[in-house]
């Protein structure tokens, strides 16, 4: 046989080989099937571990605000806690933050939760400053009466022995301006302890919960219980409240 028809019957064999063992249609539309399938499966747990790790980042966060603040407790006799002030004085702090901060950027302190989108539009020196994760409790520790002259508010500020009940006396929660508006509201520095949606709410950030640091330092979820904001008002232990309802969130010896 002559060298060239060999070499021709040897090509044929190897693209006859080839086209045995290459994929049809229907073997390639079960692969893409089945991936499709493993990908709906493990979506869910990639978003709820995505989820989980964010609520990890935004704990430590209050964990570590919670640190912050102890400083500047154990550094100022009085006024112990300081003032909501939102918009301040010439030579005043404006802001909680500010105050906590010290000699410290404030910048360096971890005030957003990764859920929270208000970051780009913090600017200090203007009401700016207010785009920040956690809203403080400034009506039941700052002193801050807003608008609402109850009798049995304080406008004094809080010194940390004046706390009847430092295990459910918040010192910051989650918080939102303009929840009704969007779906996932830029944070707030304050809120209010009635349901006024435009200064600011305890906010569940994470599906039906909101991380919340009380002042004996510890962090832990308040649950709105249908998933509302409006409904972190209602949820034991009455953290939240309202001023005519609330146990002793706010109270002082």
């Amino acid at each position: 046989m002559p060298a060239w028809h060999a070499h021709q019957e040897s090509g044929t064999a190897r693209r006859t080989d080839s086209a045995h063992h290459a994929f049809t249609l229907i073997e390639l539309l079960v692969v893409i099937a089945i991936l499709s399938l493993l990908v709906s499966i493990l979506l869910p747990s990639l978003s709820r571990a995505k989820e989980l790790a964010n609520e990890t980042v935004c704990r430590g966060n209050l964990k570590m605000l919670g640190s912050a603040f102890a400083i500047y407790v154990s550094e100022n006799h009085y006024p112990v806690y300081p003032d909501l002030n939102p918009y301040g004085k010439p030579g005043d702090v404006s802001f909680w933050h500010e105050a906590i901060a010290g000699s410290q950027p404030v910048q360096n302190l971890p005030l957003w939760c990764p859920r929270d989108g208000g970051k780009p539009k913090f600017e200090l020196g203007s009401w700016k400053g207010y785009f920040v994760s956690y809203g403080y409790n400034g009506c039941g520790l700052g002193g801050y009466k807003g608008t609402f002259a109850a009798s049995k508010w304080d406008s004094s500020l809080t010194q940390g022995d004046d706390v009847v009940d430092t295990s459910r006396t918040v010192v910051l929660a989650e918080s939102a301006i303009n929840p009704t508006l969007s779906q996932n509201p830029d944070g707030w520095a304050g809120y209010r302890q009635w349901n006024d949606p435009w200064n600011g709410n305890p906010y569940p950030r994470h599906e039906d919960r909101c991380n919340t640091l009380w002042v004996d330092g510890h962090v832990s979820q308040v649950v709105a219980l249908d998933r509302t904001y409006v409904s972190l008002y209602l949820a034991p232990p009455d953290a939240f409240g309202t001023p005519w309802t609330t146990t002793n969130w706010w109270d002082r010896k």
